[in-house]
């Protein structure tokens, strides 16, 4: 059996050939595995399959149960692609809101994944559901977001695409000047590409913009040379659609010989897709019906209207509602008009009605999805304020983070003497005072590299080489806790007057502070729901804060594992400015005798 890299790889190649024999053929290879991500791939599968058979209701519960399965794999990169899926198929079914509520969600988790690329993507498909809708400032809104990033990372095919999608835009909106010039831009670019199947979707596009403006010879003349591209290149699904062009504008000019036998030619295509044959049964009425076959001509609609009905295409059944209507006045026949008149009539209210509840539904969606994404940004500040960033994007992508490290050193830093000091301080003295110093240890870490965990009271605890593991985590180390005790030499505290009796301060003499440094595995994780906390765990924690309390104030005790790691290091080659002195013998609590160092500046 292949891997699941290349049944993806196969799916996303059915998909895109429009192959809905090869999509089942994959999903019924893939049911015969019991594993779950199997079975989110068939789903995914069948959910194309169904799709690309117009059964759009089926093709959701399928993308639903992938979707499903994947995020309870942790597949966040296949959620987003399901969620993108579900967004396209309500797209289709013209759900409006519920197709943005599911683009949002994908783009959300592009987004936490860092993916530009695929952030375009699915901000282009939210560009396309707002111009479907007719809410085309909205739509530009979208599409200019999309093809921003597009640019900066430098995929023409797809900013080539995005120019065609404003120019229909502004197209619909009837902003023709700026459609022209954005075909001319698209075409520009497909041609640098050698794109020709891109040049005869702008070709389509141009000459659906003429047939607006009834410049029919035009029209016909963008479409024939888009016609001859998808032929040239096997382009069944460019071919049809743009045949059926052909033969509507061939029947408004009054070529009902040239428009007969491209009517034919699409229906030898064979093409069985719900909204395609609904299209060609309305151009196979209008034929007849302008060939003077008035009841063949109304038995084809009739069956077109039923096929729509069946399909709920509501735009195509008012179309065909419409036909029909009008076809009665040449049949004489005043009841069927006055029937499919009021059925066209009731059918436009209710779809425009339709799409002023669609566009107040929408907006409300949009404000739904803006507080929720305001939220989140809280629960992201927050998160980014209390972990460590690198672990905090983890939380976001929904992982559960618990690691192993075979190798990282851990420092300890205590405030000797604190609790004789805090004695002469009230309160906000002492919160003051612990500020100021452990504000320079922050710094201080963030300038080699190194991970604040917690403080404990007066006590500092941080670690290198976590959360992602760095092979000079001891070397790292060494300059922090250096750079900490030189800092915190140097501090000068200022205590508020305001904040009570400070004249005992010229008593106190010198802030001094031990440090205790070790190196070996770790576990570390996040704990807690409420109020969340990345900690360490292990016997090299342990051993640093022995390292630390038994050192002295205003040096850097170090175990002989984390020497030997500096050793190593300095055996590489590396310079370094500091220097170990062997402090002898002391008895470590748990550990025995053990031969320990001060670390110094060299």
């Amino acid at each position: 059996m292949r891997t699941f890299d290349e049944f993806r790889t196969d799916i996303q190649n059915a998909v895109a050939n429009n192959d809905e024999a090869a999509l089942f053929a994959l999903a019924d290879e893939l049911a015969s595995s019991a594993e779950l991500e199997a079975e989110a791939l068939e789903h995914t599968a069948r959910g194309n399959a169904e799709q690309l058979s117009g059964r759009f209701t089926i093709a959701v519960e399928h993308f639903e149960r992938a979707r499903d399965l994947d995020r309870d794999l942790g597949f966040r990169e296949a959620q987003a692609s399901d969620e993108a899926s579900l967004g396209q198929a309500y797209a289709i079914m013209g759900v409006f809101p519920t197709a943005l509520e599911h683009l949002h969600q994908a783009l959300t988790i592009r987004e936490e994944l860092n993916d530009r690329s695929g952030q375009a993507r699915i901000l282009q498909s939210l560009g396309q559901v707002h111009n479907d809708s007719g809410d085309y400032p909205m739509a530009l809104d979208f599409y200019h977001r999309s093809l921003t990033l597009f640019e900066e990372l430098g995929d023409r095919p797809r900013m080539a695409r995005l120019y065609t999608s404003v120019g229909n835009a502004h197209a619909n909106s009837g902003n023709h000047q700026d459609a022209l010039s954005l075909y001319s831009q698209a075409m520009d670019l497909y041609e640098e590409l050698g794109d020709r199947v891109g040049v005869a979707d702008v070709l389509v596009s141009q000459g659906t913009l003429m047939v607006e403006t009834d410049r029919y010879p035009e029209a016909l003349e963008e479409y024939r040379r888009a016609l001859q591209i998808h032929e040239e290149f096997g382009n069944t699904i460019g071919m049809v659609w743009t045949m059926v062009n052909i033969a509507f504008v061939l029947m408004d000019t009054g070529d009902l010989d040239e428009a007969s036998v491209m009517e034919q030619r699409i229906a030898d295509m064979g093409i069985t897709e719900p909204r395609f044959r609904t299209v060609h049964t309305l151009l196979q009425g209008r034929l007849l019906e302008l060939k003077g076959a008035l009841d063949e001509a109304h038995n084809t609609l009739m069956a077109g209207l039923k096929r729509a009905t069946d399909f709920g295409l509501r735009g195509e059944t008012s179309d065909l509602h419409l036909a029909v209507r009008d076809l009665a006045v040449k049949r004489d026949e005043f009841k069927t008009y006055l029937e499919h008149n009021a059925a066209f009539v009731q059918l436009t209210d209710e779809i425009r009605g339709r799409q002023a509840a669609l566009k107040m539904a929408m907006a409300q969606k949009a404000r739904e999805l803006e507080g929720i994404e305001r939220e989140r940004d809280r629960e992201r500040a927050v998160l980014y304020s209390t972990l460590p960033q690198h672990v905090a994007d983890r939380m976001i992508r929904g992982e559960k983070v618990t690691d192993q490290f075979e190798s990282a050193s851990v420092l300890f830093m205590d405030i000797a003497g604190f609790t004789r000091l805090s004695d002469h301080l009230h309160a906000e003295q002492v919160v003051s005072l612990l500020e100021e110093i452990f504000r320079v240890c922050d710094t201080v870490c963030g300038a080699h590299g190194v991970t604040k965990v917690k403080t404990i009271g007066d006590s500092y605890l941080a670690v290198s080489g976590v959360p992602e593991p760095l092979t000079d985590h001891a070397h790292r180390m060494a300059l922090a806790a250096l750079d900490m005790l030189d800092g915190l030499r140097e501090l000068e505290v200022f205590l508020d007057p305001a904040l009570g009796d400070i004249s005992w301060v010229k008593d106190v003499g010198e802030i001094k502070v031990r440090f205790g440094v070790h190196c070996g595995p770790l576990v570390a994780g996040i704990v807690g729901s409420e109020r969340l906390q990345y900690d360490i765990w292990g016997d090299t924690v342990n051993t640093s804060s022995r390292m630390e309390s038994t050192g002295e104030p205003g040096r850097i005790q170090v175990s002989p594992v984390f020497a030997t790691e500096l050793h190593r290091w300095i055996d590489q080659g590396h310079t370094v400015p500091y220097r170990l002195s062997e402090r002898g013998e002391i008895q470590v609590k748990g550990k025995g005798l053990m031969t320990t160092f001060w670390l110094e500046r060299a």
